[in-house]
């Protein structure tokens, strides 16, 4: 894209981010990080994408609670941002801290036989 939607980006994540501090019970099942974004070229939608540290149960509960706050979010940038057009805000999860320990792990378990012999 362009330097333009770089900075947007980046300054999308960190005014969700900020807004995410205010919303009531998110860090109540599991840690929850946000973990980057995607912002379309036509600045209409941005995918957030977050992980939880905890079980299957707290990543969905998440999820939920974030889904719920959309609206607030929004309302604050719209707030703190001087910007024609605020994104549809879209939720994901990211898969990828549980990808990376899955290959940790069989880097582990590749190590530890290697050793055995």
């Amino acid at each position: 894209m362009g330097r333009r939607h770089d900075r947007l980006s980046e300054l999308f994540f960190r005014e969700i981010s900020s807004a995410l501090k205010n919303v009531n019970g998110l860090n109540s099942y599991g840690i929850l990080t946000l973990t980057g974004v995607r912002l379309t070229s036509d600045i209409k939608d941005i995918d957030v994408y977050f992980s939880v540290l905890g079980s299957e149960n707290d990543r969905i509960k998440s999820h939920k609670i974030l889904e719920k706050a959309t609206w607030g979010i929004r309302q604050t940038l719209k707030k703190r941002l001087r910007l024609k057009v605020i994104p549809n805000i879209n939720f994901k999860f990211d898969f990828t801290p549980d990808e990376a320990s899955k290959i940790e792990k069989l880097f582990s378990a590749l190590h530890d036989e290697d050793s055995k012999e």
